[in-house]
């Protein structure tokens, strides 16, 4: 048995990860988390942290879904992006950005939540989903956010 502690206890000591989400941002407070390791038999190539945050005054809600290690891989920032042409409208249309010296695309839809994607190192992208928030203010919220995270 105590073998068997010792072994939960080196791989939870090497299970190192690049970010920390704080449970409070802004006026936003951590509602639910959900953390899906990314293994392959006995190998760990990083993680998913999926995260909901609520506002209560003015009342929303917003998504983090942090993805970090060589599974999740690199977020591909170009350096521009034209307006899309779908067949379908309303199409999305794209904005390359930079928020606190990461590269970011914002994604803007009629029906759908802003997006914004940032590419917040190697193989770490933080991707934020709300409709509770204007392009400013996600934007706002996304340097705090950066410059709140534990590395």
């Amino acid at each position: 048995m105590r073998k068997f502690l010792a072994l939960i206890a080196i791989f939870i000591a090497s299970e190192s990860f690049a970010l920390d989400l704080p449970d409070k941002i802004q006026n936003w407070h951590l509602l639910s988390e959900d953390i899906t390791p990314l293994t392959a038999g006995n190998k760990n190539f990083g993680r998913v942290v999926y995260r909901s945050y609520l506002r209560t005054s003015p009342r929303g809600t917003l998504d983090i879904i942090l993805t970090e290690g060589s599974g999740a891989g690199n977020l591909y920032v170009p350096e521009c992006m034209k307006d899309s042409e779908g067949l379908f409208r309303p199409a999305s249309d794209y904005v390359v950005l930079n928020i606190s010296q990461k590269r970011a695309i914002l994604e803007r839809s009629e029906t759908l939540p802003l997006v914004l994607a940032i590419k917040a190192g190697d193989n770490i992208t933080l991707t934020i989903e709300t409709h509770a928030l204007n392009e400013s203010e996600l934007i706002n919220f996304a340097g705090d956010l950066l410059s709140n995270v534990t590395k």
